[in-house]
């Protein structure tokens, strides 16, 4: 008979997944080694969205990292995008199905002129439209093709 793994309730399956709390990153704030945090389609509560964001300005070994879901939305765009612009180490940037819109998208351009890692950048599933588009092209442009 095989036995499940135990996960920690903020992992576990279920239809509306609770909110991420900002608690449990403190551990990560701290770790040195962890180089790929990928949490994504969780719902974050708004205090782990900026937890997150300060985690990616703290944290210089992330080189891949995606969190949250479709409710988080341009308002956690935004909110996410100083830490992406003060990221330094972050290679692999996941924003699929993150529920950003035009507004988010522009956000998140803006922070990607200023941040010089990112190399590889998911946008896919989200309702970004031309002037998303547009903005994130600018931004590349704007940060030099050899950047990335």
């Amino acid at each position: 008979m095989a036995v499940a793994p135990v996960l920690p309730d903020f992992l576990r399956s279920s239809p509306a997944p609770p909110p991420l709390p900002p608690s449990r990153l403190r551990l990560t704030e701290q770790n040195t080694e962890l180089t790929e945090l990928m949490a994504s389609g969780h719902t974050l509560a708004p205090a782990a969205v900026g937890a997150f964001a300060s985690l990616l300005e703290k944290n210089n070994r992330i080189v891949k990292f995606g969190v949250g879901n479709e409710a988080l939305g341009d308002d956690g765009v935004c909110e996410l995008a100083p830490g992406i612009a003060k990221s330094r180490s972050v290679v692999h940037l996941e924003m699929d199905m993150k529920g950003m819109g035009t507004r988010g998208c522009e956000a998140l351009a803006k922070a990607l002129e200023e941040n010089r890692s990112v190399k590889r950048l998911n946008l896919a599933r989200n309702k970004i439209g031309d002037a998303g588009l547009r903005a994130i092209a600018q931004s590349l442009a704007a940060n030099g093709e050899e950047s990335r």
